[in-house]
């Protein structure tokens, strides 16, 4: 399965960023590729994050998983750096708590000037259904920061809106490796 994601505004380093999903060969798991093409030397890449808070604020890989008939829903934010956070919501941006069962097992990233390839291999969520959400934040060497996202439903970037979240079917992306 493979998605594009738009600028919130126009970027002129950035060409293209995309994702994709893909089953791994066991039913337990998923890989999440990310891949941006564009001058990427404008990009500012963290290499030595000392936390995990808010890795939103630099530039930064993300997935949201929810429930197809639930409220709740997980965040996972990636650093280039390798820092990673986890976060669960009960609702729409209420009771953020720290959720250590959300990981990426695998972590990869390769990167030359104009291209980034993120891997991130991560377990699929009881159900045979759920939302995804992909997001990517990158801050330019202005420390200006530009928003990705499958779409940009209201007036400012908000990746918890699960209003451009995929509905991923788990069968269908397990046909894809068979």
């Amino acid at each position: 399965m493979k998605l594009e994601l738009v600028p919130f505004a126009p970027v002129s380093s950035i060409d293209s960023l995309s994702c994709t999903i893909e089953a791994i060969n066991e039913p337990a798991a998923m890989n999440i590729s990310f891949l941006i093409k564009g001058d990427l030397n404008q990009i500012s890449w963290p290499e030595d994050v000392q936390t995990s808070e808010a890795l939103w604020k630099h530039t930064c890989f993300e997935y949201f998983i929810a429930a197809v008939d639930d409220e709740y829903y997980y965040e996972f934010n990636q650093s280039p750096s390798g820092a990673w956070a986890s976060y669960r919501f009960s609702r729409y941006r209420t009771d953020m708590t720290i959720a250590e069962n959300i990981v990426a097992d695998k972590f990869l990233m390769s990167l030359d000037e104009e291209t980034c390839n993120v891997q991130l291999e991560v377990a699929f969520p009881h159900g045979s259904e759920f939302q995804l959400g992909l997001s990517v934040i990158l801050e330019d060497m202005n420390a200006q920061l530009h928003y990705f996202s499958l779409s940009h439903p209201q007036d400012q970037p908000d990746f918890h809106a699960r209003e451009h979240y995929a509905l991923v079917n788990v069968a269908s992306l397990l046909q894809e490796v068979l």
